[in-house]
Order: structure tokens, then sequence, then C-alpha cells
């Protein structure tokens, strides 16, 4: 190019060459001189190739005449048009561009023409879809089966399908159409329509409405619209309208359905009927009776034909689906029935298309008629149809069985007559005011009163003052419902006194709805009279603190101790744990203490002491009083306790001798050593605890470190070995052993709460689909594993991985509960209560919260061990199969995020635990899959800051061999050296957080001042409890933990490197 064309310099022609479109210079013969650099990756094509070719060679047949004529009048004229034009690439895709044409003055004093052109290729194809798209629209709404319209502001019809106007019309405005609406429903649209147009509206309404048709009928339609701004900024309205006709018929059946039916109101009867049979469009409608004796023949009660009722007795139901309803069966045809059952046409028409028919049952099931319909018209919706025929025959059925009852119940009321005067117990009925309508003869042995005379009382002036309340209680409770209640009262005796009476009330509403109750009582006195006797010498063996026991003599068999003493002696013989709160069982008696002695409360000695020494002194007149040494609960140690033992004799013929002892309570000593003991056992755990901790984070750093060297070197030696090696096995070994000791470390972590958290907002069903696979690799085939998941599931706070390790300890679990095999089960739920709830981790506060539940159909888990579960270094597994520390893991993690646990298990039934995670509001982040993801590699520069030598060459390795430049430094100083002297980019830094004299996040933060925008990556293997005293919180920085595989230090990196700058790096570069 000349000096005089668009390249005058060095400097120009660097500048074209770098521009991102392309630039073409052109001769006045239309060969092309010139083609920037920026052609080859449009067009896969060196600039070369296109020098010296005609350019409508190289562009498609069917643009070169357009553009041969933009060229021409470029010429002609000078004028600098737009020309569209499109290029074949290497591959035979056609590109798109946009191109300006300009003439400049050539250097020979000739002319050339420059273009400058774009590759607009997927604007063009956005277009067209655009088009394409928007046709599909037009094409949709206008051939849909509901009314549609756009409509401006002022009621104009802009656009309206073809539904619309076969309705409405053509050529009409909403105005047009409120005009054939009534009064309140017109009102109501002008209302909402101009609280629709106000400027502060959100421009969305609907309403229902009636319409004039052309006809005369009336329809409903449901109606909404939305407003929306159209391509040139004005303001219109999509509305809708849904015909809601037939709903409104069915829904005012149903009203009317509602309001009862009675077989003798013929006329309610009959406006049911023609009411049902308008909704469901029905030309023939038969409601009857069943005869048992007579089961192909329906009995009419009414028969409805096309808007009149016809005089039909009887109606036979042979060969016509009416036979399979009065078998008990609902039936439908929605279309199609005259074809289906040719019988149809032969008996009610050729023209029925439609039928449905619904049995009457009694509360029974028992079928007592049926209601059947047919149509010239197919049933539009048969589920709707089906509701309404039900909820007619429901009431039709009550209403005729209440017939029937009414007939039967003069009946039952001369049985009754019979029963009551045979029985020993006092009958009498009650009506809704408390008067006493019937009594049996049985009222004067009982009462004193002759029965006429009873009757003259209202059962409320007979009971006693204090017992009034009883009675109103009854009453509502009848009222309210129960069918049966059970009382107590006190009534008046003929002489005067009272008589304590146990009665239970029945409603007899069901029989004439009358709302009388029938009372079934007898004369309890003189039981009650025994029983609180017997209850005040029970209540004495109860009183104070002490411990009393009633055994047979010779054997010393008990037959009776009371609380305190059963509690004492299940302690004693180990049925209970003194350390435990006491349970709350009530006094023993014979049938529940077996064949227990009580010799076994005593050491041998004092056992042999009170049989040779004390009983043979014992008789009815002279009991014993002195000291009794007990078995201490906890230790068996001997415990002198105060005693007094006396002899007795029941009553009744046989006279029986027992032996009572008195024992004064000794729990005051007792509960202070059970006390003692239970601390001693907390502080024991405390400090158990706190060692594991100590020790774990003592350890963690560099055991971290050779893990992390461990893992590394057998994932790099596994790359270099084929699979059929004979050293693989030993490789993968090593490295399986080596993850296993990074999850025990991660779980004394967990537990002793020093593991780094890094919570965030998570979406826990991403997070099972992410490690699905995993999970189903450590289950194995022959468990099948299936999810349940919420789709609205609320995101909750929590460290990822941590929750990753939850789900794992517990799959593992179950896997563990099923060595032959099962179903687990894995369900997520979002969960709200207004109220605390109690779970086996302690109180779960009111509030919303998301569930996980893991499940197994295994060998579940007895009281006792399930009792045991959470606590460290538990376990049921055989040795060298389990630490005992994964639920307790569990255990640690969700509390530490402020969760609960429950768990449901008993033997053989499975185990089920549940976990509630507080939810939160924030938007959960994309959780990583705990999957190998293949790893990217890249080109750019890292600088690795770490001052373990087989972490450091383990790293430089692993990043070399992905293409990365590598930089490596054992310390601070090195690092910075780096920083200020290396010449290129350094793109990451990925550093350690513990380092010998200056920590890691001195080092990144003075490395961003040598180097802006540079990212970081911290990695350590010590807890939580030290990256904090080293400056560096759990929160808002990008941490890798240790020991970590090849797999995740390359995803972490690749992640950081393409994730865009934050606020303080953009604004850095900005700066340069």
């Amino acid at each position: 190019m000349s000096t005089q064309g668009i390249t005058p310099n060095a400097r120009g022609a660097e500048l074209l060459q770098g521009a991102a479109d392309v630039i073409v210079e052109v001769g006045l013969d239309g060969r092309i001189i010139f083609v920037s650099d920026a052609v080859e990756p449009i067009l896969a094509r060196k600039p070369e190739f296109f020098l010296g070719r005609s350019f409508l060679e190289v562009i498609v047949a069917e643009d070169r005449t357009h553009a041969l004529s933009q060229f021409q009048k470029v010429v002609a004229t000078g004028a600098e048009p737009i020309v569209h034009f499109r290029v074949p690439r290497a591959d035979g895709l056609r590109i798109e561009f946009e191109s300006t044409v300009r003439i400049f003055p050539s250097e020979d004093g000739g002319q050339r023409i420059v273009c400058v052109a774009r590759n607009v290729t997927q604007q063009s194809a956005e277009r067209a879809i655009a088009r394409e798209r928007d046709n599909h629209y037009r094409i949709i709404v206008e051939s849909g089966s509901r009314p549609a319209a756009i409509v401006s502001p002022k009621g104009d019809i802009i656009f309206s399908n073809q539904k619309f106007k076969t309705i409405f019309g053509r050529g009409i405005a909403l105005e047009d159409i409120s005009k054939r609406m009534n009064e309140a429903d017109r009102h109501a649209l002008e209302t909402i329509w101009f609280d629709t147009n106000r400027v502060d509206h959100h421009g969305s309404g609907a309403m229902d409405f009636q319409y004039s048709l052309d006809d005369g009928e009336k329809a409903w339609f449901d109606t909404t619209w939305e407003a929306f701004e159209s391509e040139g900024g004005q303001r219109h309205f999509a509305v809708h309208f849904n015909d809601v006709s037939q709903r409104k018929k069915v829904e005012h059946a149903f009203r009317s359905i509602a309001q009862g039916i009675t077989i003798e109101d013929h006329e309610s009867l009959h406006r049911n009927v023609e009411i049902v049979a308008q909704a469901l469009a029905f030309d023939l409608l038969l409601l009857g009776r069943l005869d048992p004796d007579e089961p192909t023949t329906l009995h009419v009660d009414v028969a409805w034909r096309e808007g009149a009722f016809l005089d039909l007795d009887r109606f036979e139901l042979d060969d016509l689906p009416d036979a399979a309803v009065a078998r008990g069966e609902a039936v439908i045809f929605p279309s199609g029935v005259a074809q289906l059952i040719p019988s149809v046409a032969d008996h009610v028409g050729r023209d029925v298309e439609s039928y449905a028919g619904m049995p009457l049952r009694r509360a029974d099931g028992t079928v007592i008629g049926l209601i059947s319909g047919f149509g010239r018209q197919p049933i539009a919706a048969p589920e709707l149809a089906r509701s309404l025929l039900s909820a007619f025959a429901t009431h039709a059925a009550a209403a005729i069985d209440r017939q029937r009852s009414e007939q039967e119940i003069r009946v039952i009321q001369d049985r009754f007559e019979v029963i009551a005067g045979q029985s020993h117990e006092l009958l009498a009925e009650v009506d809704s005011e408390g008067r006493v309508t019937y009594v049996s003869e049985a009222v004067l042995p009982i009462l004193g009163y002759r029965p006429e005379v009873f009757r003259e009382f209202e059962i409320d002036s007979l009971t006693h003052p204090d017992d009034l309340r009883i009675n109103r209680a009854f009453r509502a409770q009848l009222a309210a419902g129960e069918k049966e209640t059970a009382f107590e009262t006190r009534i008046r005796h003929a002489d005067g006194k009272w008589r304590r009476m146990e009665s239970r009330a029945t409603t007899l509403n069901e029989l004439d709805g009358a709302g009388r109750v029938l009372m079934v009582s007898r004369d309890v006195t003189e039981r009650r009279r025994q029983e609180v006797h017997e209850d005040l010498l029970f209540r004495l063996s109860q009183l104070g603190k002490n411990l009393l026991f009633i055994c047979e003599p010779d054997s010393m068999r008990l037959i009776f101790a009371n609380e305190r003493a059963t509690r004492r002696l299940r302690e004693t013989l180990g049925m209970e744990d003194p350390s435990q709160k006491p349970s709350q069982g009530g006094p023993t008696r014979d049938g529940d203490l077996g064949d227990r002695i009580f010799d076994e409360l005593l050491s041998p000695a004092e056992g042999h002491r009170l049989r040779t020494e004390i009983l043979p002194e014992l008789t009815d007149a002279r009991p014993w009083s002195g000291e009794l040494e007990l078995r201490d609960a906890l230790d068996s140690s001997p415990l002198p306790t105060e005693a007094w033992l006396f002899l007795f004799r029941g009553e009744g013929e046989s006279s029986q001798l027992f032996l009572g002892i008195w024992l004064r309570n000794s729990e005051a000593p007792h509960a202070a050593k059970m006390a003692l003991r239970e601390s001693e056992l907390k502080l024991r755990q405390a400090q158990k605890m706190e060692a594991v901790g100590r020790l774990t984070g003592g350890i963690a750093h560099d055991f971290n470190n050779l893990l992390t060297a461990i893992i590394g070197y057998s994932d790099l030696v596994l790359d270099e070995i084929p699979d059929d090696h004979i050293a693989r096995r030993d490789a993968e070994e090593i490295l399986r052993a080596a993850e296993r000791a990074g999850s025990l470390t991660r779980q004394l972590l967990a537990f002793s709460r020093r593991q780094v958290r890094q919570p965030t907002s998570v979406d826990l069903n991403l997070l099972v689909a992410n490690i699905d696979r995993m999970m189903r690799r450590l289950i194995g085939e022959n468990i099948e594993l299936v999810t349940v998941q919420d789709g609205e599931l609320r995101p909750i706070m929590a460290d990822p991985g941590q929750i990753e390790q939850v789900i794992v300890n517990l799959v593992v679990n179950a896997r563990d509960a099923m060595p032959k095999g099962g179903r687990l089960e894995i369900e997520t739920a979002n969960d709200h209560s207004d109220l605390e709830r109690r779970t086996d981790s302690g109180i779960l506060p009111a509030g919303d919260y998301v569930l996980l539940c893991v499940s197994d159909n295994g060998t579940g888990m007895n009281e006792e061990v399930r009792a045991q579960i959470f606590e460290p270094f538990f376990t049921t597994k055989a040795t060298h199969q389990g630490t005992g520390l994964g639920l307790a893991s569990v255990y640690e993690i969700v509390r530490q995020g402020e969760g609960q646990i429950n768990v449901e298990t008993s033997p053989n039934a499975g185990t089920r635990f549940t976990i509630y995670f507080p939810a939160t509001q924030e938007r959960a982040q994309i959780a990583g899959s705990a999957e190998d993801t293949g790893s990217a590699g890249g080109s750019e520069t890292v600088l690795i800051v770490e001052d373990s030598p087989p972490v450091r060459r383990l790293a430089q390795r692993t990043l070399e061999n992905s293409g990365y430049e590598v930089l490596v430094a054992e310390s601070a100083t090195a690092a910075l050296r780096h920083c200020a002297r290396h010449e290129g980019p350094i793109d990451l830094l990925l550093c350690d957080v513990v380092l010998p004299k200056t920590a890691g996040p001195e080092i990144a933060r003075r490395a961003r001042e040598l180097r802006p925008g540079i990212r970081v990556l911290f990695m350590s293997g010590f807890t939580d409890e030290t990256l904090t005293q080293h400056g560096l919180g759990s929160s808002g920085i990008e941490l890798l933990e240790k020991p970590f595989t090849r797999a995740a230090v390359l995803d972490r990196i690749r992640v950081l490197l393409d994730a865009a700058p934050d606020v303080e790096e953009a604004d850095v570069e900005r700066a340069d």
C-alpha cells in the first residue's frame, strides 16, 4: 500500500493489522491488493489466499450483483454505502459481513477502494430467528381455541384472533362488549380497567363477567389481561377470555345440591334433577331405586328429558350401561357410547353420544338406586361430571335411606320396649331440653320412682348441683358429633339420698333427627365406696419418701412394692441405670414382680441374718425395728438403712399372713454418689475430647502434608503404569489408604470442631446430584439408591465439603446395615413449624428448615445401640472396619451449622436419619462436584510458595505437566524476589498459610502490592483455629485444604484464573 492509501507508515500498518474488523483494499480493476490479518480467524484462510483474486470471485454468487452495483456507485459518486455480502469459509460455512466502502487516492495517482468489514453472522441469524418466532406466535394465537385480543389503553381492539371475532364480532371495542354485560359487571370492568391504566399500577387485571350472546343465551367468561410495551414504545394490553359457562352451571348445581334433597319434597327433587341435567348438558336424566328382587329394573322417582319431566315408573336396565351402575360401578362414556353399546341406540336414541351413571349407596355401601344421564354431545369434563353426579348421588341416597329408616323406626321402637323391660340397667330417653321422655321399669328398684313419675322430671333437676357441669359436658360432646360418651353423676333417690350412677349416652339423631339421647345407667354407689377405701389405703403406702415392700414370710417372694421401693429394686437388679433420670413407673404389684425375693436387695450375709435371727423372733403382736444393710445400686457396697418389719393378716376366709417391710429412704447419700459419678464421667469425657482435639490439631499440618505427597505421587505413578501392570494394584491400595487416612483426619477435626469451615449458600439438591456417582461406587450394585428431591428446595448456609462428608458418612452407615443388599433413599424437602420440636440431638426452634433424610431397610438398631450412636469411638462394626467417628462427626457438623438430627429405627425394620438445616434467604451458589471433572490445564504462570519439599515438588510437577509455567519458592523472601524480578506476568499465587517467619496472608498482601491483580489460592493442612491465629478467617478467601488430589488443585486453579476479577483487581487493572 502507498503512503497515500490507508497505511501511511509502519505504525499505521501495525494498527490496521491489530484491528478486529477485516480491512480489504481493492483496485479499480476489482482485484484484492491487501487483506488484514483479522481475516484468518474468521474465514480460516491466510491473507495471502485472497491477494490477486477478484473481489466478486471471493463472495457468494447470489451477492455479487448487489456488491458490484455498490462498488460502481462508490467509484462514480464517491458515496460511502454500507454493503452486506457473504463469503464462504474454508469449511464451506457462509460468513455474513457488514462493510463500509470508501474510495482513496493511491500513490501512483490512481484510486483504490477500501472496505472495513465486520462479521455479523450471529446478529443476522438472531434477527431471522426473531422474525420466525414472531410468525409462530401469531399463528399460535390466531388459531387458539380461546378468544384473545390486543387492546389499547382506551379500549380499542388492535388485534384479535378468530375465536374472539366469532364470539364478540369484528371491528368492536371493549365498550361494545360491556354493553352486553349486566350492570354490575359493566361497572366492575370500568373500575378495574381504570385502575389498570394508572401509571403507578402494575398493569394486570382479571374478572369474571356474564355476557349475552347473539342468540340470547348467557355465557360466563373468566378474563385476564397483562400490560406490555410494543416495539414502538406504546403501552398495550394482552387480553385472554376463557368461557367458563359450563363451570358456572356446575357450581350452581353443587350449591343447589348442598341445600339438601328430600324425597317427599317433589318440587325440590325435580328442580335439582333439572339443574344437574342442564349443568352436564344431558338430554335424558333418570333417578330411581333398585329392588333386590328385581335387579334389572329401575323404579323411577324422576325422569327428565329435553326440558320436560316424564311420567315413567319403570326403566329396564338390561344391555345398557345402567346395569353396571346397578352393580355398584361408576360408569362414564364421554363419547361414542352408541357405537360401543349398540343397545343404547335401540333403547334411548341413535343420536346419543355420551353417558354417565352413578350408584346411590347407603352408609354401609349397599347400592339402593342410581342416577344416569344420556346426552347428544360429548362430555367435555368427565371428572367434573363424575364429581357432580357423585355429590347428587350421595344426597339422594341419604334422602332415600332416611325415608326407609323412618319406616323401620317403629319396628325398632317396639323391639326396644321389649329389651328395656328385661334389662337390669336403667334405660332412659332424654330430649334436647333435658326432659325424660322414656324410662324403663328398672327405675323403680334402682332409684325408687315409678316410671310415670320419673318422666315428669328434667334430668338436671335430679342431678347433684356439683355434677350439673358433667351433664352440660356430655351434651356438648354429643352435639359436636361424638356418637357415644361415658360419664358418672350423682342422682337423687326417691328417699332423698344420692346414688352414684355410671352412664353411657348415645345420640339418636341418626334415627329420627329429633336430637334425643339414650342413656343406659347402672348404680355403682357401693362399688365406688369400696374403691375409695382401697385407694385411701394405697395412697397411705405412697406417702413420704420411704420404701414399702410386702412379701410372703416363708419364701420372701415380693407381692407389692410402692413407687420408691420399685425404683430401688430395679436399680439394684440392674434393670434401670441409677445415673439416669428415674423412670416414671408407679408401684409394682404381684404380677409385675415375677419371682423376685426381698433377699436380692441384701448382701448374702445380711440375708442370712434376716432369715435366721430376725424373722424367727417376729410375731403378729411384736414387730422388729433396727438396721439392714442394703446393696448400693452403684457399686454393691453395704448401705446401712433403718428398717421396720411387721406381720399382718389379709381379709377373707383364708386370712393369709403377710410380711411388711418398711425402709427409711436412703436416696440422699445415694443421689450424692450418683451425682459425683455422673460429674466424673462428664469430666473424663470432656478431657478425652479436648485431648483428641489437641492431638488432631497438633498433627494435622504435618500429617496432611505427608498425605498430600502420598496421594499426589500415587496419582502420578498411576498415570505412568498401564492398567495390566503388576504394580498398579499396589499403587491403588496406597492411594486408597491415604484417602482413608485423610477422611479419618477430617472426621477427627470435625468432631473436635477444629476443621476449617467455609460456609456458603448451598443448594442441597445440586450437591446430592453432584456426588451421586461417588455414592453409587461406595454402596455397590446390590443396593438400590433412590433420590427424592423437592423441586423448590430452599438453600442452606453450610460448608459444602462438610455436607458431603455428612451425606457420605450416612450412606456408608446405611450400606453397612444392608450386607445382603436393599434400598437406600436420600430425600430433600422444605419444612416449617410454628412451634418448638424435640429431636434426638436437642430442641428445634420454630422456623423454616431444609430436611435431608437418609433411610435404609437394613438391620436397624435396638434402643441400647440407638442411645450411643453419636458417641465418639462407639461402633458396632468388627475390628478394623469402623472408627466410631462417622456419626459423631455428623453430629458435630450439624450442631456447628445450628441444625438438629432425629433418628427413627427398630430392629430388622431399617433406619431413617432426618437432619434439619436452617433455611437461608441467600441465593445458592453452584455446588462443585465431588467427582474428577477432567482438570483442564493452562499456560499461565503460577508462583508456588511451600516450605515442605515433597509438597512443593509435587505441586510444581503437577502444574508443569498440565502446561503451566511454574515458579517455586520455599520462603517469603524467595516468593517476593520472584514477584519483583520475573519479567513476565504472574497470574496466580499458590501459597501455604503457615510458613517460617512470614505467614501466607502477609506474603499475599505484599505480592498484590508488587503484582496488582494477581489471584491468590491458599493451601493448608492446619485447623480453623490455627488459620485464624495467622490472620486468615474461614470465609471470604480461597482455600485448598490438604490433603488434596491433583484434580482438586488443577480444578481450583482453573476456576480462579477463569473467574472475572473482583472489584479491587479490576480497578487496579484500569489504573494501569
